[in-house]
């Protein structure tokens, strides 16, 4: 009867020990999860939209340039959980375009920008995705760093389109 209570007793914190150390609860992953993305949706939010404006260039700010930037939230994939499931993130992504440029004589171009936002100091950086878009030499980088009050962007921006252009962008969102 003694072996019997001592097999039982071992079978019982073996079980216990397994069950302690089995898979965690998914639970509370897939609510960490959550929360994530609920969070980085609801800062983003307040940034998509459509803006319009200029960029006022270093080396001639009378000679504005109209320009548009499009900022969208999109999904993308982000490794795996624990239960090696596809974890998607909200990403900001969007578009730059010269409104200025003649589609007769130049191509019109919508520069693809990959975006990350730091909602402690409301700073916006934008980079075009794809250093060279299309073959042709007018093809170059894009690249913004602005900071958001309310509807309106403003910072500095670089980009090539046939030449390097340097200066001040100042945009206001029109569209949500």
């Amino acid at each position: 009867m003694r072996h019997i209570k001592l097999l039982f007793s071992v079978l019982f914190i073996a079980l216990f020990t397994l069950t302690a150390c089995g898979p965690k609860e998914t639970d509370t992953t897939t609510a960490k999860e959550l929360e994530d993305r609920e969070e980085l949706r609801r800062t983003y939010a307040a940034l998509v939209g459509l803006y319009r404006g200029k960029v006022i260039p270093d080396t001639n700010p009378q000679k504005t340039i109209p320009v548009e930037i499009r900022i969208n939230i999109v999904e993308v994939a982000d490794g795996v959980n624990e239960n090696q499931e596809i974890r998607f993130r909200p990403e900001l992504r969007g578009y730059f375009l010269r409104l200025d440029m003649d589609p007769g004589v130049v191509p019109i171009v919508q520069r693809p920008l990959s975006m990350r936002y730091y909602k402690e100091t409301k700073e916006l950086i934008m980079k075009n995705s794809d250093t060279v878009i299309s073959p042709t030499p007018r093809q170059g980088e894009t690249s913004v760093r602005a900071f958001v009050a309310g509807d309106e962007l403003q910072g500095s921006i670089s980009f090539v389109m046939g030449k390097q252009t340097d200066g001040r962008l100042e945009v206001k969102r029109v569209q949500f």
